[in-house]
């Protein structure tokens, strides 16, 4: 960690009591100007200090910003998330998360931001997200298998996302496949995995996860209105930014290394448990095709598993589903 990181768990760590410039400086091996203009740097990033001569520093408040020294604080993971880049505004997430992975970056390094100007969604959608309140995450993974099971990421990131809205918040969130997440019928995240790669190895993947949390209806464009929600929405409540960031993460390594370890197969009972579509007759676009059915489950790739009108089931690699039923197959 840097200066800046240890100083905050230092303050972290002292809630209940004042801390002296000379005391931080004999514990951090700097000298009482660097603390100071440390804690003037703090300050600018949007902590706030109560201050008084002779006696110290006392923390008061952290800001609602997604910085590293605050996710570290929290975090339990062995890998992912233990280095994070904190930008106040990009253009993307992934693409400044792609360029650190083609560095050489190490597997779990993250990207957060308070806003994108360029944040996109699958097939270069516009992502919408006002600056400051959601979760804008990408995520350098380095796994150790052929291209052909990439979706695998995405759909293991949704289930963790799932399964995070769900414990952190009681929300009946589910999975639209391939990895958009929903809450009550409208989109509350999604996920967008890119990856550099050969035939029969990944370089690396990025994966690029939004989640709505605290932004309110009224912010939301009026086109985006019916299809769109955030935990704030379905709560009443504002979340703590910090706090689903760090389940998140520990949700999804978890499932990472297990996926890495024993394969595909959990997560797919787990997705099976959180489908959206399941039951559900859909019509899919796909390759150009349009095909109408119920999905069945995934197969060990990622694939959509769908039973078509004809009785033949058809797998389906990517594309966009719409929900035709309610439930219950006609």
């Amino acid at each position: 960690m840097g200066l800046n990181e240890d100083l905050v768990e230092l303050f972290h760590e002292n809630r209940d009591r004042f801390l002296s410039g000379e005391e931080l400086a004999g514990k951090l091996g700097v000298s009482r100007t660097t603390i100071w203009n440390h804690i003037r740097a703090l300050r600018k990033l949007g902590y706030q200090f109560t201050a008084h001569t002779h006696i110290g520093y006392k923390l008061l408040a952290a800001p609602d910003r997604l910085l590293p020294q605050e996710i570290n604080l929290r975090l339990n993971t062995r890998f992912l998330g233990r280095t994070v880049h904190w930008h106040d505004e990009v253009g993307s997430t992934n693409d400044v998360a792609l360029e650190l992975a083609a560095s050489g970056a190490p597997e779990g390094t993250a990207v957060v931001a308070e806003n994108q100007t360029q944040g996109r969604g699958r097939f270069g959608r516009d992502w919408f997200s006002p600056r400051g309140k959601n979760l804008i995450l990408s995520l350098v993974l380095r796994p150790s298998f052929v291209p052909g099971r990439v979706s695998q990421l995405g759909i293991t990131t949704a289930v963790s996302a799932a399964v995070c809205l769900r414990e952190l918040f009681d929300l009946p969130a589910l999975i639209k496949w391939p990895n958009d997440v929903y809450i009550r019928g409208k989109k509350a995240g999604g996920i967008l995995t890119e990856l550099s790669a050969e035939l029969d190895r990944i370089h690396h993947a990025v994966v690029g996860i939004g989640l709505n949390l605290n932004f309110e209806k009224q912010e939301i464009p009026v086109g985006l209105r019916p299809n769109c929600t955030s935990v704030r929405i379905e709560t009443g409540r504002t979340c703590d930014r910090i706090e689903v960031t760090v389940r998140l993460l520990n949700e999804l390594e978890r499932r990472y290394r297990r996926l890495l370890q024993e394969g595909f197969s959990s997560t797919i009972d787990e997705w099976m448990d959180l489908s959206l579509t399941l039951g559900r007759r859909i019509e899919a676009a796909s390759e150009g095709r349009k095909l109408t059915g119920y999905p069945t489950g995934l197969d060990e790739d990622g694939g959509l598993l769908i039973r078509l009108d004809s009785g033949v089931t058809q797998k389906i690699s990517g594309g966009d589903i719409t929900v035709l039923s309610p439930g219950g197959q006609d």
